[in-house]
């Protein structure tokens, strides 16, 4: 849903980017803690297609993860 990192000054998680199609609301409401937003959140470049393919021919060829 994002990419998180750490708020140095705080300890605490951090929203960086955010993959399209979501919301600093929607992520915040599935992370389970309190979720800082960055000063500048980008969003999440989408996967290019040699990616695409390591993740479903090397990492999850079953496709238990990344679906069907």
């Amino acid at each position: 849903m994002a990419v998180m990192g750490n708020d140095e000054e705080t300890e605490r998680m951090r929203m960086e980017s955010i993959h399209q199609g979501n919301t600093f609301d929607k992520v915040r409401a599935n992370c389970g803690f309190s979720l800082l937003k960055g000063k500048e959140i980008l969003t999440t470049p989408l996967p290019a297609e040699e990616e695409l393919e390591i993740l479903r021919t090397q990492v999850d060829p079953n496709r238990y993860l990344i679906g069907r």
